[in-house]
């Protein structure tokens, strides 16, 4: 018996720009909107030296992140650079104060999105339907739900999303920049910037309120393993997206300052970003401030939530928190469990924290942690001196050393703002050293089994190469897909994508993950070759099957795809199917397949098509005719109901190949239900997109509507124009 080999690839989903737009996100998402007014409280006037010092102090360890990326291209983070470089205890202490850095900074901005909804409500003249207090947990509860429920589900809030959320965001924020600057010029008020108060002690408190709006770089580095190209990209995406964020914030404070002066906008206090909003645009401006702030937070949040979520999750799966962490929904690929427990940590400090303990918390770990940061990457030049770095710190060790010193002093400095977020940071460490001592330092971890990789079969190159996605069993799909294969002398390919999400890192993946996935596709590789075809199987890890798909049809040059179409359930009509993002930006032609089908049939009933897909879905239908022994009835739509030649050139085809043909002409009015007429009677129905057959009246948008609404096996074969395919390779129609 012939041997079944899987090839199981982890497909690298981030590219340059989704990093520059997922650190800019994660950085501007929620701090400035609430925090903006505090931090110019303190400092005064200053505020604009804090900008720039704390630009500093994170270029600093934005250096340590960007080097130490480069020689450990993996996913993890700060959690994975320290426990590679310091002794176990602190490579524990690292991961548990990144679990709580990241959920504590989730507290935040729960808080700041549900005040934004809450100022939304309360601005536009209308009455909260609770006391504002209770109303404020019960929203907090809600929003945090949706958003765990989004993780549960396993959608993927990849770069794209990051992408539009930012662009939107920035776009709100440089409306108000640009309209301060114009107010500026008309009535400068220069005398708002002095005098500067320079206090270092009230520079670096400041510094620490909004040092969480600087943190989010750290998010690129936590997906190395997932980035292309990470020794390049990874330390230009990081120093990029500091600096546009460094720039948006100068900007935003300095337009502030010069219209409205500090004392003021002190005084406004966490409402004064919003307040901002609505002096420079009059009626709209406090509404669309505030739709930046939902904006921005939400995106942050959700990007934040993962990372609690994969930092619990990759602690589980290595032994340093219990097993239960690392456990996988067998339906959703996702960590459910270190979802379920991020989220109720997530909820306790939102609902139960003050305000200012939670954004102080936030600020004095992620200190902490970047200190542990700054002390590894030392003692890994000089324990690994001769190690390829993709990006060296310049002034080595003098950076990390200023980085560190400057770290802890503004966490020091937090005291003097709340002594409590002080107890809360100490007694989440003392937790963790307990856990380790009294058990995870005692412990035996047991790694678990890797992916095995199977040798790569090079197949003959052929002019048509026909692939089957498959998210599961589908054993008519590759059955039908086999005969047409054989018939078009086509390379056959299997494929399926592993998909997670963004809280699981594809190298995470172990055998026993994929192990269901690799025999199922064993099972469909082996009805191939029972129908006389054998397949190359191939299994994508990947955050996004749609794209990981188009990957995949461009490096085999798929010039076919063949898709079974399934029924929608409660997730795939909010988020959209493959199939539907497929059929809108087609990388080559393509055949669906739904509803299951009869092992034998003696008809199949071919709509013809005056379009581009006729010649394709004619012979499809003929293939499966001829394997079949199946006659077949063409049903032509004319304006006279009269065969045209067309049609009779179709017939006379079929008799040359000897099958049994009749062709049935039918008037073109009521063309759709005539169609789902004959959906209901056939054995099986070949046709061509619905929209070919109503000449420009019906968009392409429509076609999956109705394709969901046909009955019985139906067969879609959809011929796109070679120039929309770029270089794919044409189709020989035999």
């Amino acid at each position: 018996m012939e041997k079944e080999y899987v090839n199981i690839k982890f497909r690298r989903d981030f590219r340059f720009w989704d990093l520059i737009f997922i650190g800019v996100g994660a950085m501007m998402g929620a701090t400035i909107y609430l925090m903006a007014g505090q931090a110019i409280a303190i400092a005064g006037t200053a505020i604009l030296i804090v900008i720039v010092f704390n630009y500093i102090i994170t270029m600093l360890t934005g250096m340590t992140y960007a080097e130490l990326s480069t020689v450990y291209p993996e996913a993890g983070g700060g959690y994975l650079f320290v426990e590679e470089n310091l002794p176990k205890p602190f490579g524990f202490m690292s991961g548990w104060m990144s679990w709580f850095s990241h959920s504590i900074a989730d507290a935040f901005y729960t808080v700041v999105f549900t005040k934004g909804i809450i100022w939304f409500i309360q601005i536009y003249g209308l009455s909260l339907p609770l006391p504002e207090p209770i109303f404020e947990k019960i929203l907090i509860i809600i929003i945090l739900f949706i958003i765990l429920l989004i993780n549960y589900w396993g959608t993927s809030t990849t770069g794209r999303w990051q992408t539009y959320l930012t662009t939107a965001q920035i776009a709100i924020l440089f409306i108000f920049i640009l309209i301060g600057l114009i107010g500026m010029i008309r009535n400068p008020n220069f005398s708002n910037l002095t005098p500067i108060n320079f206090n270092l002690t009230n520079i670096a408190l400041a510094m620490g309120l909004l040092f969480v709006g600087f943190e989010g770089y750290e998010i690129i580095a936590q997906g190395a393993e997932e980035i292309d190209n990470p020794e390049k990209n990874i330390p230009r995406a990081i120093f990029i997206s500091i600096a546009i964020v460094t720039i948006i914030y100068s900007l935003l404070f300095f337009t502030m300052l010069v219209n409205f002066g500090a004392p003021i906008l002190g005084e406004k206090g966490e409402f004064s970003m919003v307040w901002f909003g609505g002096q420079m645009i009059k009626n709209y401006g406090y509404g669309l401030m505030i739709l930046a702030m939902l904006i921005g937070s939400g995106a942050t949040l959700n990007a934040t939530v993962y990372s609690s979520i994969r930092v619990s999750f990759a602690m589980g799966r290595n032994g340093s928190l219990p097993k239960f962490f690392s456990y996988m929904h067998k339906k959703h690929n996702t960590p459910y469990m270190a979802t379920l427990i991020s989220g109720i940590i997530i909820g306790s400090m939102a609902i139960f924290l003050p305000l200012d303990t939670v954004v102080a918390g936030a600020s004095i770990m992620f200190l902490l942690l970047f200190t542990l940061v700054n002390i590894a990457v030392i003692i890994n030049r000089y324990k690994n001196p001769n190690m390829v770095r993709g990006y060296s710190i310049p002034l080595f060790p003098l950076i990390p050393i200023l980085a560190i010193i400057t770290k802890l002093f503004v966490a020091a400095v937090l005291w003097y703002f709340s002594p409590e977020a002080w107890f809360v940071a100490i007694a989440w460490i003392e937790v963790g050293l307990l856990i380790y001592y009294f058990w995870v330092g005692k412990r035996e971890i047991e790694k678990p089994v890797p992916i095995p990789r199977a040798p790569i079969v090079q197949l003959e190159k052929k002019e048509n190469n026909l692939m089957v996605p498959l998210s599961q069993e589908f054993p008519t799909s590759v059955k039908l897909a086999t005969i047409l294969a054989r018939r078009l002398d086509a390379n056959l390919f299997l494929f399926s994508t592993i998909e997670i999400p963004i809280t699981v890192s594809p190298q995470s993946i172990t055998y026993a993950d994929s192990l269901e996935r690799i025999k199922m596709m064993e099972r469909m590789q082996r009805i191939s070759r029972k129908y006389g075809k054998g397949a190359e199987v191939t299994i994508t890890v990947s955050h996004d099957t749609y794209r990981a798909i188009l990957d995949e049809v461009n490096e085999k040059e798929i010039n076919i795809l063949f898709m079974t179409w399934r029924p929608k359930n409660v997730r795939r009509i909010i988020f959209g199917s493959t199939l539907e993002k497929v059929y809108r930006n087609p990388p080559c032609d393509i055949i669906i397949f739904r509803d299951h089908l009869n092992d034998n049939i003696s008809s199949i009933s071919l709509i013809l098509s005056k379009r581009r897909s006729a010649d394709f879905s004619f012979n499809i239908a003929s293939y499966i005719a001829l394997e079949f022994n199946a006659s077949i009835i063409i049903y032509e739509f004319t304006y006279d109901g009269k065969i045209s030649f067309k049609g009779e050139m179709y017939e006379k085809m079929a008799r040359d190949m000897g099958l049994n043909v009749k062709v049935i002409p039918m008037l073109n009015e009521g063309l759709m239900g005539k169609i789902f007429k004959i959906s209901t009677e056939s054995e099986l129905v070949v046709m061509a997109p619905p929209s070919e057959y109503m000449d420009g009246r019906l968009p392409l948008s429509a076609d999956p509507r109705i394709i969901g609404r046909l009955k019985g096996p139906v067969i879609v074969v959809r011929k796109v124009k070679v120039e929309e395919r770029g270089d794919l390779s044409t189709l020989i129609h035999g």
